[in-house]
């Protein structure tokens, strides 16, 4: 568990930030640089359909002092329609029970 983090109420965050693993261009390390030269303290990485990127981007932003939410953009069907979800706060390596049967339902994907 992430000790609680508090900043400015008008502190810039991004909470929906993609990787090269999916359609973005940053390795998770320079996205984290870009990240804390640009002052932001706060941003989840939602690569689309897999969190690869995630594990790497967090520890790289512990040391720059850039908090990195854990996120994935799930690509879904509902109503015949394809939208895309954002499921925030699981790591792919969570092991809370809770998490497993997203995690699981990840994995079955092959997404993780």
């Amino acid at each position: 568990m992430e000790p609680t983090l508090t900043i400015a109420a008008d502190a810039p965050i991004d909470l929906h930030l993609h990787t090269f693993v999916s359609d973005g261009i940053w390795h998770p390390r320079d996205l984290v640089d870009r990240l804390a030269s640009g002052g932001i303290q706060v941003a989840a990485v939602c690569d689309h359909d897999n969190q690869r990127s995630v594990v790497e981007a967090i520890d790289y932003g512990h040391r720059y002092g850039v908090r990195i939410i854990p996120g994935i953009e799930c690509t879904v069907r509902w109503d015949d329609r394809q939208w895309h979800m954002l499921v925030y706060g699981i790591r792919p390596d969570d092991t809370r029970p809770e998490a497993k049967p997203f995690l699981d339902l990840v994995a079955k994907q092959d997404a993780v």
